[in-house]
């Protein structure tokens, strides 16, 4: 019998305030590399603390809607 792998589901209640880029790829279900284009988009909620950027989750998940009705 063939044990099927579970794909976890993240939910926008059990995400952190504050996202990582991984954590943002892996919400969209995209790569790191394209998360990390998307943080370079001026419309996009990214905040940069020296080398590290970091993504204010409720503003990830309002920048999200608004560009879903685009």
């Amino acid at each position: 019998m063939l044990e099927l792998k579970k794909q976890k589901s993240i939910m926008a209640e059990n995400l952190p305030l504050v996202l990582t880029v991984q954590e943002v790829a892996r919400y969209l279900r995209i790569g790191k590399s394209l998360a990390y284009e998307l943080t370079k988009r001026k419309d996009f909620p990214a905040l940069r603390i020296g080398r590290t950027v970091r993504v204010h989750r409720d503003a990830f998940l309002l920048w999200l809607e608004e560009n879903l009705k685009k």
